[in-house]
C-alpha cells in the first residue's frame, strides 16, 4: 500500500514533537524582519507630501503684498492728478506690467493724463505725462562738458547760470538765475559723464522773463552752470563788470550852472 504524500509544517504552527521524558514541546516563532527600502522610501514620500500641502494651505490665505497705485475715480485725458485722484491696491502683477506701474501716491501728485483711466484701472507709466517736479516750465541747454560742472551734476542739484556776451575785454557776464533746480541731464542716464564732449541740462525756469532771457543767451552768448547744491546762492542779477552809475557830464554842468 502506497502512503499519501506528507503536507510540509508551516513554521508558524509547528510544534517540536514531545520529549521522552514527557516534557511539553516548544513552540517556535520566527522572528519577524525589518522593512525592506521601498517601504521606508514611501513613507518619507508621503511625510514630505504632507508638509507640502500644509505649508500651501497655511499660506494661501496672506495674498499679495505689494500695493499698486490705481485710479479712485474715472480720470479724463489732460488731468492734473492729485492725491485725491489716486489709490493703491495689493495686487500680484506679472514682471513686465509692474515695471510701468507706481507703488507710492505722491509720485504722481501734479501728473497730467495722456490717456483716460478708469475707476480702479491701474495707473501705468504710458498713460502719464510730466510728473510731480517737472510739471512747470523748463528750458534745455546744450553744452559743454567744462560748462555743465564736468560730470559732477546730477537731477535734483541748485545751479546757478551765467551768460557771457562779447569778448576779450568787452565781455560782460551776468547771472540770470540764482538758484534753478535741474531736472534732467542728458537723455539716456541721471549722471553726466565727464568723457563726454556735451551734454544737455533741463533746468526749471518758472519766470517767464527769466525764460526770456536764458533763451537769448543760448542764441546771443555764452552759458555756463555753476553747482550751489547746498551753499547759498549769490544774488540774482549781479552783473560783470559791475555797470558804472556815474552822471552824464552834461547834467553835472546843468545842476552846476543852476546855483
Amino acid at each position: 500500500m502506497v502512503a499519501p504524500p506528507r503536507r510540509p509544517l508551516d513554521p508558524a504552527t509547528a510544534t517540536a514533537p514531545a520529549s521522552s521524558n514527557g516534557d511539553s514541546a516548544r513552540t517556535v516563532t520566527p522572528r519577524r524582519g525589518l522593512p525592506g527600502s521601498r517601504p521606508v522610501v514611501g513613507g518619507l514620500l508621503v511625510a514630505a507630501a504632507l508638509v507640502g500641502i500644509f505649508a500651501a494651505v497655511s499660506g494661501a490665505g496672506k495674498g499679495p503684498t505689494t500695493r499698486y497705485v490705481v485710479a479712485a475715480r474715472d480720470l479724463r485725458i489732460g488731468q492734473v492728478l492729485g492725491s485725491d485722484d489716486l489709490r493703491t491696491v495689493a495686487a500680484d502683477l506679472p514682471a513686465d506690467v509692474a515695471r510701468g506701474a507706481f507703488r507710492d501716491v505722491s509720485a504722481l501728485e501734479g501728473a497730467v493724463t495722456l490717456a483716460p483711466v478708469q475707476s480702479g484701472g491701474l495707473v501705468q507709466a504710458g498713460s502719464i505725462g510730466t510728473v510731480g517736479r517737472d510739471a512747470q516750465p523748463t528750458v534745455e541747454l546744450d553744452l559743454p562738458a567744462a560748462a555743465a560742472v564736468s560730470g559732477e551734476l546730477v537731477a535734483g542739484d541748485r545751479v546757478e547760470v551765467y551768460a557771457t556776451y562779447g569778448d576779450n575785454e568787452s565781455a560782460t557776464t551776468r547771472r540770470l538765475m540764482s538758484d534753478a533746480r535741474v531736472l534732467r541731464i542728458s537723455e539716456a542716464s541721471e549722471a553726466l559723464s565727464p568723457s563726454s564732449s556735451g551734454t544737455k541740462v533741463v533746468l526749471a525756469v518758472p519766470d517767464a522773463k527769466i525764460r526770456l532771457q536764458v533763451v537769448n543767451a543760448i542764441k546771443a552768448g555764452t552759458i555756463v552752470l555753476a553747482r550751489v547744491t547746498g551753499t547759498r546762492p549769490g544774488p540774482q542779477g549781479a552783473s560783470y563788470p559791475e555797470p558804472t552809475t556815474t552822471a552824464p557830464s552834461s547834467s553835472r554842468s546843468r545842476s552846476g550852472s543852476g546855483g
